[in-house]
């Protein structure tokens, strides 16, 4: 028998077998057959039958590497394979399911030097203690259905006599280990190419069988056939490396791209049952539907060396993607495929798979085009316009004017421009400022009031000293007019698929500009001079703020290709200032520490405001170290704190009615030239450790960073473009939640590579 092989466009269909079907036949009579209580015996050996089922295989629960022919799949070595048998009509156990394990092959079986592990020596119960399936009647046929993995079947359903169970196929799907190794093959360029394997998680290659027989008509000693069918669909995607340089690959997606409700992973139920064509399983969806199933994500980060997959010319990357099932009765929808490629510093590259080409439950193998390196990555335009805004990460520059450039003289927390931050990914911004503000005095007296003359100002500051470009003082206007142009020029290259936003941090500094009249409360100097500009910016809205308010329902659909305002402000008495039934278009926090859960409401800081705030999570800290605002081990425990409660928000609250902030920068107090860019690595890398180790859903929120570019001779330096991408790519690891309207909008986005040719071989 031939070595076992799974063929690029076969069934991937497995057989479990000890003897053939005559083995089990009662022509003439059963000499001695099986008795009531004793334990019923399956096959000690799996092989197929490479003439019926055009496969030599008899598991896929571990994928080798591709070989001119398909793709070898074996049992774990380590005999950790284990299967559910249930049957109703046996006498033992009470539940009527067991476990059993399977014992790979060591020798070789068909002698071509290669053990076969692609059967099985035994299989045996888990718990050698307790009793296996047991016959019952002898003269009532025996129903068996079997499951692969084991640890899937949570239980079964008795009344309707079936192989019920309820599994699910996760967004996330995690490479367990990266294997680097060449093609053996004949097929096209590809031999003896480098490719790093990436080797799925087996448990989600479900796998069913069904079988009746009656004992009266089995032999004592004689094995029970099992044949195993696939459920699950396999893409089998190798990415071809650039044609020069390199190119660094976060993250593959895999999104169904119709315009009906898409549904490729989550929650399903199966039921196991036998047709005249043979076992059938019928699968349908179940869970919640409110939220993002039509994509699967799979991170390209090998945790063991701590890096991204890079690949060269001639090199490859290949990878295993799971679909819910499909089948015969349509219960679960085939859909058009779209695969996209993450890379760090440039556009993703994608390609649509034809509907007819991608087969239910084959291992269908894709073969993408070379890379293309380059371009900006318009990474807002690949999502669905439904999803909620609060449910988003966002890459975010902190003190995102404070270049050289804008007069940073010395330890400057930014090196690219705000247009060079926007083309790295980045998509929110503090801005920290001080405010202007002209007040009239009553009488002589020590009473002022905001003038509201219309010569308020907003400063940008740093340190306390206005930040200067081109000879003059750099005011919020210079900040709005270069990010509208940057949204401008998306909108251009992304026509109606566009869905950019960013959002603009305002802060409070504590050095003012003082006005023409008094030497009183800087606090009351900024709120009203913000309240003032912000008002007067949106009189006629060159800037495209966003001016409806923001509540939890918001989605990208409303916020797309517009400036959302965001306020810290600093004290109750600093809001109050404002009157409570104002208007101001920004959405306002109170800071009350390096940690706070605070409210945050639309169009006024003042806290006796009746409307429903919403809620803002973060921790900020800029001066890290001894005796001031916190030590480095605080930093990190904060940055951990944040993301580990964003999952718990997440998984306790359905609302989507938080807002997340994390502060991944500052600087250490030290007067030392790399006090800004030590802390900026150390922390840079420790946040994308916790973030490529973790599989639990949440938003991160706004992520504020050093050095907000991909630059080589700036982020790139100091982890800053890992940071960026990883925090992008966890809108497309998860479910994310969105509004009911059922349409998936992302079929406009018109990335894709020049180059082509068939997408499925």
């Amino acid at each position: 028998m031939r070595k076992s092989i799974f063929l690029a466009g076969f069934a991937l269909t497995a057989l479990l077998a000890g003897c053939s079907d005559d083995d089990l036949s009662n022509e003439g009579g059963v000499k001695n057959p099986v008795h009531t209580g004793e334990e019923i015996l399956f096959g000690s050996t799996l092989s197929g039958d490479a003439e019926t089922v055009g496969v030599d295989a008899s598991t896929r629960t571990v994928y080798g590497d591709r070989t001119n022919t398909g793709v070898p799949v074996y049992w774990e070595d380590d005999g950790s394979d284990e299967i559910a048998i249930f049957c109703l009509q046996s006498s033992q156990p009470a539940n009527h399911l067991v476990h059993y394990k399977i014992t790979p092959e060591t020798e070789d079986l068909n002698g071509d030097g290669i053990a076969d592990k692609h059967q099985a020596a035994s299989v045996t119960k888990v718990n050698t203690s307790e009793a296996g399936l047991q016959w019952g009647d002898p003269n009532t046929e025996h129903r068996f259905y079997a499951f692969y993995p084991a640890s899937a079947v949570k239980g079964t359903e008795e009344e309707n006599e079936t192989g019920l169970i309820t599994a699910n196929i996760p967004v996330t799907q995690q490479v367990q280990e990266w294997r680097e190794g060449t093609f053996e093959s004949n097929d096209g360029d590809f031999k003896g190419k480098k490719c790093y394997f990436g080797l799925p998680n087996m448990d989600y290659a479900y796998m069913y069988a069904y079988n009746a027989v009656t004992p009266s008509e089995v032999e004592n000693g004689s094995f029970i056939d099992l044949q195993f069918h696939n459920l699950v669909t396999v893409l089998d995607i190798t990415v071809q490396g650039p044609q020069s340089g390199t190119a660094t690959i976060t993250n593959i997606n895999v999104d169904a791209i119709d315009g009906e409700l898409p549904i490729l992973t989550g929650d399903f139920t199966c039921n196991i049952r036998n047709a005249s064509t043979g076992a059938t399983a019928t699968c349908t969806p179940v869970g919640s539907f409110n939220e993002e199933r039509g994509r699967i994500s799979i991170p390209c980060y090998d945790k063991k060396e701590g890096k991204f997959i890079q690949l060269g010319p001639d090199e490859l990357l290949n990878v295993k993607a799971y679909i819910i099932p499909q089948n015969v009765e349509n219960t679960v929808k085939q859909h058009t495929l779209r695969v996209t490629v993450s890379l760090l510093n440039g556009a993703p590259c994608r390609k649509t798979l034809q509907t007819a080409d991608v087969v239910p439950h084959k291992i269908n193998r894709v073969i993408l085009p070379k890379l293309e390196v380059g371009g900006t990555n318009y990474w807002m335009s690949s999502l669905d316009r439904n999803i909620y805004a609060s449910e988003l990460s966002l890459p975010g520059s902190k003190f995102a004017y404070a270049t050289p450039d804008n007069g940073v003289s010395v330890r400057n927390f930014q090196n690219a421009t705000i247009t060079e931050q926007f083309q790295s990914g980045v998509r929110a911004f503090i801005v920290q400022t001080a405010g202007y503000a002209e007040y009239t005095r009553s009488g002589g007296g020590t009473v002022y009031t905001h003038k509201d003359s219309g010569n308020d100002e907003l400063y940008v500051t740093v340190n306390g000293n206005i930040l200067q470009k081109n000879g003059h003082n750099v005011t919020i206007e210079d900040v709005l007019t270069e990010l509208k142009a940057c949204i401008d020029e998306a909108k251009a290259a992304k026509g109606e698929s566009n869905n950019e936003y960013v959002v603009v941090q305002l802060t409070f500094e504590g050095s003012p500009c003082y006005s023409n009249y008094g030497n009183f409360n800087s606090e009351r100097i900024w709120i009203e001079a913000l309240q003032a500009k912000l008002n007067s910016l949106i009189s006629n809205n060159e800037y495209n703020l966003y001016t409806d308010e923001i509540t939890a329902n918001t989605t990208i659909a409303d916020l797309r290709e517009h400036i959302v305002l965001k306020v810290n402000y600093n004290s109750t008495a600093m809001g109050s200032y404002i009157d409570e039934d104002a208007m101001i278009p920004a959405l306002f926090s109170k800071w009350q520490g390096k940690y706070g859960d605070v409210d945050l409401r639309w169009g006024t800081p003042n806290e006796s405001a009746t409307r429903t705030p919403m809620h803002w999570l973060y921790q900020e800290a800029t001066h890290v170290g001894s005796n001031t605002e916190i030590t480095y081990a605080e930093k990190e425990n904060y940055i951990k704190k944040v993301f580990e409660d964003g999952v718990t928000r997440y998984q306790q609250n359905t609302a989507h009615d938080t807002w997340f902030m994390n502060d991944i920068g500052g600087r250490y107090v030290e007067d030392t030239d790399d006090a800004v860019t030590r802390l900026t690595t150390e922390l840079n890398n420790y946040s994308v450790g916790l973030l490529q180790d973790r599989t639990a859903n949440a938003s991160l929120g706004l992520v504020f960073m050093n050095f907000a570019d991909k630059k080589e001779t700036s982020g790139a330096l100091y982890r800053s473009d890992w940071l960026i991408q990883t925090i992008i790519d966890n809108n497309f690891k998860f479910a994310l939640r969105k509004a009911s309207d059922t349409t998936n909008n992302t079929t406009n986005s018109d990335a894709s590579y020049i180059s082509g040719g068939s997408v499925i071989k």
